[in-house]
């Protein structure tokens, strides 16, 4: 799968939203007839991986989130606002929802407060910090840890 724009993918006119992005590939699932999957991403990918995973439980039965989350307050505060349907399903939805970060990633913050919200309303998830920041060495580790996950 490449983003609009990116690798072999079309570049077409108009704005590209995060939700655009999320509806490409909750259609693409659908064109190739792919009733579930695991996803995970790790930064803006993580971000993608929360707005389609999360907008299409049932489908996505495992999601990795790596380094990332909803950076923006306002961000975070409006799907708390706005998803606590969501946020009820997933016990009932998803396998597996695991979430990691860098001791040292600029994203630490939105994930510490999305993780333990989310614990605190019952959500089951794995969630581990990882030494370094946000870079390729936290993110091979994330995956180190997560695809095991995905077979058990």
């Amino acid at each position: 799968y490449d983003t609009r724009g990116h690798g072999k993918s079309a570049a077409p006119q108009g704005a590209y939203t995060l939700e655009a992005l999320a509806d490409d590939v909750h259609g693409l699932l659908g064109t190739l007839g792919i009733k579930e999957t695991h996803w995970a991403g790790l930064s803006m990918g993580g971000i993608q991986t929360l707005n389609v995973g999360l907008n299409n439980l049932g489908t996505f039965r495992y999601l990795g989130i790596f380094s990332s989350g909803w950076f923006n307050q306002n961000d975070r505060q409006w799907f708390y606002d706005h998803k606590q349907d969501v946020i009820a399903r997933m016990n009932k939805e998803l396998k597996l929802f695991y979430w990691s970060w860098g001791g040292a990633d600029f994203a630490k913050p939105g994930a510490v407060e999305l993780t333990e919200y989310l614990k605190s309303k019952g959500v089951k998830l794995v969630s581990y910090e990882n030494q370094g920041g946000h870079d390729w060495r936290v993110w091979r580790e994330d995956l180190h840890r997560f695809a095991p996950m995905l077979f058990r």
